[in-house]
């Protein structure tokens, strides 16, 4: 019989091993994505700030630029991981797909964040630490 599982049972627990895993990126793809209100403030902006301020320690003009680069690539690798993991939770091996209206709203957000950089209410760590008395 080639081919045929293992009569102890082990094809299956690598098969639900494998499911779980793949839950389990999906879970952290789900906290990095957009598709939550809430974790922009608390997961995606936290991560693109401490990047973007240990570039503006070697490099001071390139905040911005740092800030919206990781901010997007915390979005675009929880969108992935979400369909990587989802695919695989589900024992699927099909292409993933990025819809049009989360990059749109993503750039919405992160043009958002350039203008909350630009009036001043979101500054690289170094200058954050010399404005506290």
């Amino acid at each position: 019989m080639t081919g045929a599982a293992p009569a102890d049972g082990s094809g299956k627990a690598r098969g639900r091993l494998r499911r779980a895993w793949g839950a389990l990126i999906f879970l952290t793809g789900y906290l990095l994505s957009p598709l939550t209100w809430w974790n922009d403030a608390l997961v995606n902006l936290p991560i693109a700030w401490t990047v973007a301020s240990a570039v503006s320690w070697l490099l001071p003009p390139l905040f911005i630029p740092a800030l919206v680069a990781a901010y997007w690539g915390t979005n675009l690798l929880g969108l992935l991981m979400m369909g990587a993991g989802g695919l695989e939770a589900a024992g699927s091996r099909r292409r993933l797909k990025v819809s049009r209206p989360l990059l749109l709203g993503s750039a919405a957000y992160t043009l958002l964040i350039v203008v909350l950089v630009w009036l001043g209410w979101v500054r690289p760590l170094p200058a954050f630490w010399r404005s506290i008395p």
